[in-house]
């Protein structure tokens, strides 16, 4: 049987979450300064190995395929992704990345890359530490059945 979580992971959780809430803000504004919306990075980054199906898109984006197509409109619009025909079955739309969505998610992603104000105001020591932490905690999360 397993152990009710303790005092002091429930309060790594709530710090945990509070962090994860101003990381968010803080690239909300970043994205809204560019003209791009959250939902609209996922597609980019989730179509950087190759074309997708609408519906694998959707299913990726963990969106409603109605959704997702206001956001392929958008990024069509900005002429970021394209939609085509697949060769196998008319039904099926294929997206992809066109060449100046490519350059613009890699710019993004480069930018992305970079460490935000609170990374560099750690010593090198804690950012050692906290950067061994977030990889055994993420490998740890990737082992386990969660979505």
């Amino acid at each position: 049987m397993e152990q009710p979580p303790s005092d002091l992971t429930r309060e790594l959780a709530r710090t945990f979450f509070a962090l994860l809430m101003q990381h968010r803000s803080y690239f909300q504004g970043l994205f809204a300064e560019i003209g791009i919306s959250a939902p609209q990075v996922h597609v980019l980054h989730f179509l950087s190995e190759g074309p997708l199906t609408m519906r694998e898109l959707a299913t990726k984006c963990n969106c409603e395929p109605s959704n997702l197509t206001g956001l392929i409109d958008q990024l069509e619009a900005k002429r970021m992704v394209q939609r085509k025909i697949a060769k196998t079955d008319r039904r099926v739309k294929l997206v992809s990345v066109t060449r100046t969505g490519k350059a613009f998610r890699d710019k993004l992603f480069a930018r992305l890359s970079e460490p935000v104000p609170w990374m560099s105001a750690l010593s090198a020591q804690d950012q050692q530490q906290l950067l061994s932490v977030v990889q055994r905690a993420l490998l740890l999360f990737q082992q386990q059945d969660v979505p």
